[in-house]
């Protein structure tokens, strides 16, 4: 075990896979005669989040919370896409997102067990740590 959960490793997939879409459907938007990168409607909030949600955390030496992604960054990117549901050029990018989205559920699920399974082995050490004096003396005793 390499201390990387599958669904970690899938959401980091997933995660430059929505970078790719994004960029495939920038090259598509800026074909159309009388683009302008700084006001298209299309692009510019999306632009705004993906600055938000990876460039600013990168500058400043932040993480993403893989927890968070689905209401700082899918719900919102689904909401924008869907003025634009009958474009075609953005059902990649509505596809990466729920696939996002299902990843994280996957990794709540994850986290949720293992909670769960180490609450459960503390408890049960702490039965044991509880019981070790007696333990150890009724050892003793039969030793001596």
């Amino acid at each position: 075990m390499n201390g990387i959960s599958v669904n970690t490793t899938i959401l980091n997939k997933l995660l430059q896979d929505f970078r790719d879409q994004l960029s495939q459907y920038h090259i598509e938007i800026e074909q159309e005669p009388g683009f302008n990168f700084d006001t298209d409607p299309r692009l510019k909030p999306l632009n705004e989040i993906f600055k938000r949600e990876f460039i600013d955390k990168k500058m400043k030496g932040e993480s993403i919370n893989p927890l968070l992604l689905p209401e700082n960054l899918c719900k919102p990117v689904l909401l924008i896409l869907a003025a634009t549901r009958d474009d075609l050029r953005t059902s990649s990018l509505r596809l990466s997102c729920n696939a996002i989205l299902n990843t994280v559920e996957a990794l709540k699920a994850e986290q949720s067990y293992i909670k769960t399974n180490f609450s459960k082995l503390i408890e049960r050490y702490q039965k044991f740590v509880n019981e070790l004096p007696e333990t150890i003396s009724l050892l003793t005793s039969v030793k001596n």
